[in-house]
């Protein structure tokens, strides 16, 4: 059997031991806000994003309108006068 004092070690030794382990849970729950739902600055936020959003859409939409069925051929110049599909 181990003896008194190195019981008494082993005792501490345990109880370090579970309280390293268990101190990062009880850290993390100390500061757990309630649920209060969003703040000013929450809010603020999801509405710019969402006039931002509607912005990029109406562009998207304004783009696609202006494009018409007509392509440009950027390299027309570059080729020979006689192109066959090979």
């Amino acid at each position: 059997m181990i003896a008194r004092g190195g019981m008494v070690r082993v005792l501490i030794g345990l109880a370090m031991v579970l309280v390293v382990l268990t101190a990062p849970a009880y850290a993390q729950r100390r500061g757990a806000p309630t649920n209060q739902g969003p703040s000013n600055a929450e809010i603020d936020k999801k509405q710019r994003e969402q006039a931002l959003d509607a912005q990029y859409r109406s562009a998207l939409k304004r783009t696609k309108q202006d494009s018409g069925p007509a392509r440009i051929d950027p390299w027309a110049n570059a080729r020979e006068a006689d192109v066959t599909k090979r």
